[in-house]
């Protein structure tokens, strides 16, 4: 007998691969912004999806649930897939180069943001913008000087 816990996780897998905070985060920064302002939306609009936290939630259930894993695996493949493919098409509309291939960047970037989600949900906080900036940070580190090899 499912109780309603599972039942909601289920639910909150299907919305994050459905309604995608990846597609949201694909989408963000479609102007002219520098790597810098392109990368901070980015980890912003992650962070803020009200899908997050129930996600994360529900992958860490999906270690006990063996019901949920099927659904929490196929989310997290969609979410590299679609976060690999959006890195690539933002790196050629855009003309910018990283020194790491866009599957890597992809992960790293939801490797992040997962952990602030788990910072954030043990702290019982809002936001801590430190992390956050950090986190920025560390994908930015990943551009390259257009002088420098890279891949692209």
């Amino acid at each position: 007998m499912r109780d309603e816990g599972d039942e909601r996780a289920r639910r909150t897998v299907d919305l994050l691969g459905e309604l995608a905070v990846r597609r949201a985060v694909a989408l963000v920064g479609h102007d002219e912004r520098p790597p810098q302002g392109y990368v901070r939306a980015c980890v912003n609009t992650a962070l803020g999806s009200p899908a997050l936290l129930s996600f994360v939630e529900a992958a860490l259930l999906a270690g006990r649930r063996p019901e949920l894993a099927p659904p929490v695996r196929d989310a997290f493949a969609r979410l590299h897939v679609e976060g690999e493919r959006a890195v690539a098409e933002s790196l050629a509309a855009r003309g910018w180069r990283i020194r790491a291939e866009p599957a890597t960047e992809a992960r790293g970037f939801w490797a992040a943001i997962f952990g602030i989600a788990i910072e954030r949900a043990a702290r019982g906080e809002g936001l801590d913008m430190a992390t956050a900036d950090a986190t920025v940070q560390l994908v930015l580190n990943l551009y390259a000087e257009p002088q420098q090899p890279c891949a692209s």
